[in-house]
């Protein structure tokens, strides 16, 4: 991909909250996308190649400027499914609620424009900028891992993904938010630094960038050789707090106009840290406090020497028409001084993660069907971004309804997926199962429709689904299979001595579709014909014995061929009506006459003592 590009791209970044238990790493883990090598940066950090992590998606090398991070070299871009997710652990996320920061680094060329739809974040990327773009967020998970991830949001756009930074947080930093919330960065300034600060200088690798935008403010440097942020919630870097800027004079406010973008109303979440720069006087005094337009939101607000002050608030319906300052008492001596800042966009309630038995079993169902492990990440969330082969419900913690894994050239042994128990709909045909057909798939509780067909299943059907008439079931296309072991027990012998086998399932389930008129306006002729036959036969049979014994031959009468074939009643045995299993009974047992009568007359016609009579047995 060349720097020139002029096309735009879209992805959806999704953060996933899941509770999985991976191979645990380092506190702060950086993935190069699209690399396979492992290096030390230029500040000591440690990046690896993302093949262990991606299953999915093509890779590219990049014509990116020297002055950017060697990460952005290299990139993934994922073309093919709907979703595409890094599921990544997280050292002791499982003993305790801590709170998570991770980074995503696009694509250099293009211009960040954000927007937001509850639980997720929209990144639209346009070709126009020489500057790497981010998105970072912190939230709190609950279990041994994250999975940041995306997602195609226009027909045609191909979402991609240069870096990703997972570092870990102190559980008790950024409390001011619910922990079903996330914070999504919108800026973390440090007033009057020289140059950007992170890792080492702090040691989550936040990202403070030097603020630009200064006239008419002066700056400041700190006197201090130390400066302690224990007193502080969030912890910011020493670095950050040894530069501050301060309006002109006593009695000016230090005011941030266009604090967001937005003109929709947003939910957002300010940190603001002081520290004075120098020990003062006995006669100076520096005091203010914090409006959010004509309000005052803060108590009187002295900065402390060689330590940190931190202070927060949100502002619910924040629009760029805001103004926050820092406005001095009527007995301040000194103007209003900052040294770092951090808004965050504070999201809507976050939706839980899909129902846990059921991802427990559908990870399960991964491990053993190979090609399926291609999917990551939650397989229900967000709503329109679930995995294309399951369908789930809306429920705040949502069950998988519907499994489909039609014409995905599968084979082997059918593995036990009985804990989605929330399923209504299961599709496996045109694979190649084979086997005997599992019991669990006749005992889902909610099951409406079973899609067997085109398969190798074999041997019975199971009774839980032979008895379960709340399910609509296929299995055509599965010629090895039978209706019972009654069934199969007599097809193979019926295979056995004739070499010609019983009718499959698959025409007895397609019979059995009839309505019962026509099934009993079949089983009728059929005996009617029968008995005719075997009257014909016996009547037969009679009338040799009776010219055998005249010592003649009769002629005049029909000639009969007394072929051996099968009689086959397949409407009788497909048929579930009460009484069938007499009916079969019967049948088979009218068969076995029939074929003793066609062995005497086989026997007599081999000892040449009879002549065929001719029978008109209309």
């Amino acid at each position: 991909m060349a720097t020139t590009t002029t096309t735009t791209r879209a992805l959806l970044l999704l953060l996933t909250l899941l509770s999985v238990n991976l191979p645990s790493s380092s506190a702060i883990v950086l993935i190069d996308c699209g690399s396979s090598d492992t290096y030390l940066d230029e500040i000591n950090l440690e990046w690896v190649g993302d093949t262990t992590y991606a299953m999915t998606g093509k890779t590219y090398t990049v014509d990116a400027p020297a002055s950017l991070h060697r990460s952005l070299s290299t990139l993934r871009a994922f073309p093919d499914l709907r979703k595409n997710c890094y599921d990544i652990s997280i050292p002791g996320g499982g003993q305790v609620h801590n709170n998570k920061v991770f980074r995503i680094y696009l694509f250099f060329e293009y211009l960040l424009k954000v927007f937001h739809t509850k639980y997720f974040e929209y990144l639209s990327l346009s070709a126009s900028s020489d500057e790497a773009v981010q998105a970072e967020a912190v939230y709190v998970i609950n279990g041994d891992a994250t999975s940041v991830c995306v997602a195609q949001t226009q027909q045609g756009q191909v979402p991609f993904v240069s870096a990703i930074e997972v570092t870990s947080l102190d559980s008790d930093m950024y409390p001011g938010v619910s922990s079903d919330r996330a914070l999504f960065t919108r800026n973390m300034m440090a007033y009057g630094a020289p140059s950007i600060v992170r890792y080492p200088d702090d040691p989550y690798d936040r990202i403070w960038t030097p603020a630009t935008s200064l006239t008419g403010l002066t700056k400041l440097k700190n006197d201090a050789s130390t400066i302690t942020v224990d007193s502080t919630t969030d912890k910011p870097p020493e670095a950050v707090l040894q530069t501050a800027v301060s309006a002109g004079d006593a009695s000016s406010p230090l005011t941030f106009t266009n604090i967001i973008s937005s003109t929709t109303p947003t939910e957002i979440y300010i940190n603001l840290y002081f520290t004075e720069m120098s020990e003062l006087a006995s006669t100076e005094k520096r005091s203010f406090k914090v409006f959010v337009d004509e309000t005052a939101i803060s108590d009187t607000i002295r900065p402390p020497y060689q330590s940190a002050l931190e202070f927060n608030f949100t502002i619910k319906d924040a629009t760029s028409a805001n103004v926050v300052s820092l406005r001095p008492t009527s007995d301040s001596t000194l103007a209003p001084i900052i040294s770092a800042s951090e808004l965050f966009r504070i999201s809507d309630s976050l939706n839980k993660t899909t129902n846990s038995n059921d991802v427990d079993a559908l990870v399960n169902l991964q491990r053993q069907i190979d090609v399926l492990g291609a999917w990551t990440g939650d397989p229900c969330l967000p709503a329109s971004y679930n995995w294309e082969w399951v369908e789930c419900s809306s429920d705040e913690r949502p069950r998988v309804t519907s499994l489909d894994l039609s014409e995905g050239e599968l084979s082997g042994i059918l593995p036990d997926f009985s804990d989605l128990d929330a399923l209504e709909k299961i599709d496996l045909h045109k694979n190649s199962f084979t086997g005997l057909i599992p019991d669990f798939l006749g005992n889902f509780p909610n099951l409406k429709e079973l899609n067997l067909a085109d398969n190798d299943f074999s041997g019975p059907i199971p009774s839980s689904l032979i008895n379960n008439k709340k399910i609509k079931l296929d299995v055509s296309g599965n010629p090895n299979l039978c209706h019972s072991n009654k069934d199969c027990a007599t097809s193979s012998s019926s295979s056995d001595s004739s070499g010609v086998s019983s009718d499959s399932v698959t025409d007895q389930k397609k019979k059995k579709k009839s309505n019962v008129g026509v099934i009993v306006g079949t089983v009728v002729p059929v005996f009617i014909v029968f008995w005719v036959v075997v009257g014909i036969i016996v009547y037969s049979q009679q009338k040799k014995r009776a010219a055998l014994k005249a010592g003649g031959v009769t002629h005049g009468a029909p000639n009969f061929p007394m072929q051996e074939r099968p009689l086959t009643v397949p409407s009788v045995q497909a048929s579930p009506l009460p009484g069938d299993q007499v009916t079969v009974e019967i049948t088979q047992q009218m068969g076995s006459e029939l074929s003793d009568l066609m062995e005497q007359h086989a026997r007599a016609e081999a000892e040449g003592n009879v002549n065929h009579d001719t029978h008109n047995a209309s």
